[in-house]
């Protein structure tokens, strides 16, 4: 009796607390997913060093960089993220957006050339003269 009433008791507590920690969970996860996308756009930043020194020019697209990068990267999408790169001129522009705004990440990313990241915390998607994530 005393074991059934503490299985209850513990139940009971499970339920009450479990609501809370979801919200939690779930922010923790898109911090991760964001910090993954973070770390992939310094992958391709060193691609893009290596891509250059071999051609004389930088990759224009993440399928020029397939040799370079997994293919997860290289088709564009990896962990909750949609990466787009394109030439610009005498470089390049990277983008990353969340699959899903505020479930896979709640933040959007932009780097060049510079190996500077900017983000933007919202779903528009982030620019070279969005805010340098260094600053904040």
């Amino acid at each position: 009796m005393t074991r059934y009433i503490a299985l209850t008791v513990a139940g009971a507590l499970v339920a009450l607390l479990c609501p809370s920690c979801v919200p939690n969970l779930h922010r923790a996860e898109m911090a991760a997913r964001e910090a993954s996308a973070v770390a992939a756009i310094r992958t391709i930043h060193t691609a893009e060093v290596q891509y250059s020194s071999e051609y004389g020019h930088f990759a224009a697209s993440l399928a020029d960089l397939a040799s370079l990068i997994d293919a997860e990267l290289a088709s564009g999408q990896k962990n909750g993220y949609k990466f787009s790169l394109s030439a610009s001129g005498t470089g390049y522009q990277i983008t990353a957006v969340p699959l899903t705004f505020n479930v896979t990440g709640a933040r959007t990313f932009f780097s060049d050339e510079t190996l500077t990241i900017r983000q933007n915390h919202g779903a528009e998607p982030a620019t070279a003269s969005s805010p340098d994530m260094q600053a904040q």
